[in-house]
């Protein structure tokens, strides 16, 4: 299935939220098939706006509204909006806080990348900051990121040729094995900021990827419009 709670790479484990932040939308068919499955659905400030246009009107937009200030909004049909004045956190940070406040540990975001690199950057730190409590998975078109640390073992039957990059979080990473790729590595060590581990791919499946300690960020790249990439959601 393409994204959802069958996702091959983000299987559902607990209750979901869907959060859409203000970055550039991805297109409908990524916002539905991730919704298929969830339990909650979130707008940060003004993403979505105009509401209608998305496959399923939000259960609540939340933010400062700094960003939706002038917009007109449909009382009567239109989602709940819950004002947060906080000026110390980002709305898609909002956006997290009331999911777990909900009972929610896992959440998809969406629109979390592209255009402004700080917003974007400010939300890949957030699969960090909220991992002891809340699962988070970044997509769009073109991919998906998610956080692993050594709580558990990686194991994905993907298709020969899918393409991956490693990516160390904030620290060096350490007792990385990585099997079924053309570039495997054993008991190795990375560093921040290292690049050796970007644009690797499958060779033989199943991939697996074990570390003993450490934090990495796993982003599968596929082609939007390839049946078969778009199976890896």
């Amino acid at each position: 299935m393409y994204g959802g709670a069958k996702s091959l790479l983000f299987p559902k484990r607990g209750k979901r939220a869907v959060i859409l932040c203000g970055g550039p939308q991805p297109p409908n068919f990524i916002i539905e098939r991730w919704l298929s499955g969830a339990d909650l659905f979130i707008c940060a400030d003004n993403a979505g706006h105009p509401y209608e246009q998305l496959p399923t009107i939000p259960d609540l937009v939340i933010g400062d509204f700094d960003s939706i200030a002038g917009h007109i909004i449909n009382g009567k049909t239109g989602p709940t909006m819950l004002h947060v004045p906080d000026q110390d956190s980002t709305d898609g940070e909002k956006a997290i806080l009331h999911a777990i406040s909900e009972g929610c540990t896992e959440g998809i975001m969406l629109g979390a990348t592209g255009g402004s690199l700080d917003h974007t950057l400010c939300n890949c730190a957030l699969m960090e900051k909220y991992a002891d409590r809340f699962r988070l998975c970044i997509c769009n078109e073109y991919g998906l990121t998610i956080r692993c640390d050594n709580t558990e073992k990686y194991i994905w039957e993907l298709q020969p040729g899918t393409v991956f990059s490693i990516i160390p979080f904030y620290q060096q990473s350490s007792g990385i094995t990585v099997r079924g790729a053309a570039y495997n590595m054993k008991n190795s060590d990375i560093g921040f900021g290292e690049s050796a581990t970007v644009s690797n791919h499958v060779v033989e499946p199943p991939l697996s990827i074990n570390i003993i300690s450490g934090t990495l960020l796993i982003h599968f790249r596929y082609e939007p419009l390839d049946p078969v990439r778009r199976s890896l959601l």
